[in-house]
């Protein structure tokens, strides 16, 4: 198979190191009224390192890894676990992260929805969608890690290194 074939393709993730951004789309007010196509304000969410490997079980999910994001008081590291269907030129994305361990980060939950694409080497060279904010920490449940509340929804940007 090569990339941009309509063959269906079994998405792959080999063992690799992505970087991960997603940005809040903030509109001023003035922004608001203009018409479809116009440019609005946006800001960056969150910058990360990503690392997927295919999981070995054939029974979902199919990749998982870890998201680390830097902080000024250390990382916050999020297990991720990501399932793609197959497809021609993308595959539909679907991943959940969850701090596990890091306090005060501990119970933080975020899901991904959007499009795996593949590259010349038929693995996953790109993946983009929506990041919703599903939790808080344990000790601020209602707020997400970046100060925002649950329930925000951003882009998010997942490119390999």
């Amino acid at each position: 198979m090569t990339s941009g074939t309509s063959t269906i393709w079994t998405p792959q993730f080999g063992m690799k190191n992505w970087t991960y951004e997603s940005f809040l789309v903030l509109p001023t007010k003035s922004e608001e009224a203009t018409p479809p196509g116009s440019t609005v304000t946006a800001k960056r969410w969150a910058q990360g390192h990503l690392y997927l490997e295919d999981s070995i079980d054939i029974s979902k999910p199919t990749a998982v890894g870890s998201l680390i994001f830097p902080t000024q008081v250390g990382e916050i590291r999020l297990d991720v676990k990501a399932s793609v269907e197959e497809g021609t030129d993308s595959a539909r994305f679907e991943a959940t992260g969850e701090v596990k361990d890091t306090v005060p980060a501990k119970g933080a939950f975020y899901t991904l929805v959007g499009w795996a694409f593949r590259g010349k080497d038929d693995k996953v060279v790109r993946i983009q969608g929506s990041v919703l904010a599903v939790r808080g920490s344990d000790a601020r449940p209602d707020v997400e890690l970046g100060g925002m509340p649950i329930g925000t929804v951003g882009a998010f940007i997942i490119t390999s290194n």
